[in-house]
């Protein structure tokens, strides 16, 4: 019976034989809690606190973090032990970052532990929707809470899902002007399609961030009000309509695309001219040893080894004492088998 009116607080639905048809709950395998989704926010709450209260960490929640002494000192700041000190300009003594007690210290730490916990038990997809860098989890658990009681949560997940591709997207690798432009069109769409507003002037700006900082860098600080202002420059046409605008903004991309393209072909050209230059000296350096490799392999061989006298090199081997002596015709070779011989007389003076 305490099972059946816990699930009718929480919302869960019975069959008659007390079944639940919310059995399968996405949990963490680490503690048993129940992982945030879209749709689950009140049992993930409740098993939340629960585990909150068995680590004692159900205050850090309620209230929020104070350093007991001005305020001034961060969760980070008053966990870092040992305290690290600073130079004081105005009396040169050292002295340390904070003056927390230790039993801030210790909450300072329980803090940052109960952040990460709670963190682990949100789908990282929703990380985006509250502050994952807040160490402070009294105002991560209200950030939490509100943004998931929401009426309107899918609206508006999709609605921070787009901003967030439009003020962080970048354009792709080798992507026409046309297209990229055509796909910034669509996310702008969509966020107003679910009720979501942005401004022409952040949409352009959107667009211009989005760009290749090098090759596109001329149109993009002409058209980035951040990058005027900071020059102190007015940006010009900010009141007139976003179409004619975005007509202006497409012509200049369009002729800076063809530099692009221009700029990117000559780049091509010279590469492959080294390239076909680096080929054929290779080509030649490969020759070149070939035909070493071959002498080599004559003279080993026998063939063609040239004698330091410059005889035929069908003549015989040359000798490493100098120039042969000549032969008797006693021992000519052409006295061996059939081969036709030669007499050779020689006359007295």
């Amino acid at each position: 019976m305490p099972d059946q009116l816990l699930k009718d607080s929480l919302g869960i639905q019975t069959d008659p034989s007390g079944n639940s048809h919310n059995e399968t709950l996405p949990t963490d395998a680490k503690s048993g809690g129940i992982i945030l989704e879209s749709q689950n926010y009140h049992e993930w709450s409740v098993s939340m606190r629960n585990l909150f209260k068995d680590k004692g960490w159900d205050q850090l929640i309620e209230t929020p973090w104070h350093d007991g002494i001005k305020g001034d000192t961060s969760i980070y700041a008053a966990c870092r032990v040992p305290v690290v000190v600073f130079h004081n300009p105005l009396n040169g003594e050292l002295e340390p970052v904070h003056t927390c007690s230790a039993e801030k210290i210790n909450e300072a730490g329980l803090r940052r532990e109960c952040q990460a916990y709670i963190l682990e038990h949100v789908n990282k997809h929703y990380h985006y929707f509250c502050d994952s860098m807040q160490d402070d989890p009294h105002i991560l658990w209200k950030e939490i809470e509100e943004f998931w009681k929401l009426d309107d949560f899918d609206g508006r997940v999709i609605r921070r899902w787009y901003r967030e591709v439009l003020e962080r997207g970048n354009m792709k690798m080798d992507e026409p002007v046309d297209d990229y432009l055509e796909r910034y069109k669509l996310y702008y769409e969509t966020i107003h399609m679910y009720g979501g507003s942005m401004s022409g002037q952040e949409f352009i700006d959107c667009i211009t961030h989005g760009l290749w900082q090098d090759e596109y860098r001329i149109v993009s600080e002409k058209w980035n009000t951040e990058y005027l202002r900071w020059q102190g420059l007015v940006p010009t046409g900010v009141d007139r309509p976003l179409g004619e605008r975005l007509s202006e903004l497409k012509e200049q991309l369009k002729l800076q695309e063809k530099s692009v393209l221009a700029a990117r072909a000559e780049r091509d050209r010279i590469w492959l001219v080294g390239w076909e230059r680096e080929k054929k000296e290779k080509a030649e350096e490969e020759r070149a040893e070939k035909e070493a490799a071959e002498k080599e392999r004559a003279v080993k061989e026998g063939i063609g080894n040239l004698s330091l006298w410059g005889e035929n090199p069908q003549s015989g081997e040359q000798g490493e004492g100098g120039p042969e002596t000549p032969k008797d015709s006693s021992s000519d070779s052409s006295l061996e088998g059939n081969s036709p011989s030669i007499s050779i007389y020689f006359s007295s003076p």
